[in-house]
């Protein structure tokens, strides 16, 4: 928990100076990541807990939700930084990726 916050207060600045449209995106990634990693982790946990420790369909299930919001997060994050850029054929039809700038 402790290294997610010193994480975060060393990112902060960084998604702060992004643009609008690219940092909504961040944020909204970094929260799903979050709201598996922590939220649906805490609620696997006590799945696994409430059937004496032993794997069921239920823990599978709870798991898989945790997994797929954590790489939704990261796709969602990602996304927001290829908004950044632009890509353009040049003269001779090669393709070029441009910065894009501020929204």
């Amino acid at each position: 928990m402790l290294i997610g916050a010193v994480i975060v207060a060393v990112l902060a600045p960084l998604v702060w100076g992004l643009p609008k449209r690219a940092r909504a995106y961040v944020i909204a990634g970094g929260v799903l990541f979050a709201l598996g990693a922590v939220v649906v982790e805490a609620i696997s946990g006590q799945v696994l807990a409430s059937f004496g420790g032993a794997v069921t369909w239920h823990y599978i299930a709870v798991t898989l939700v945790e997994e797929t919001l954590e790489m939704i997060g990261v796709v969602v994050a990602l996304a927001g930084v290829l908004i950044l850029f632009e890509v353009h054929p040049d003269a001779d039809g090669h393709r070029v990726i441009h910065w894009r700038g501020d929204d």
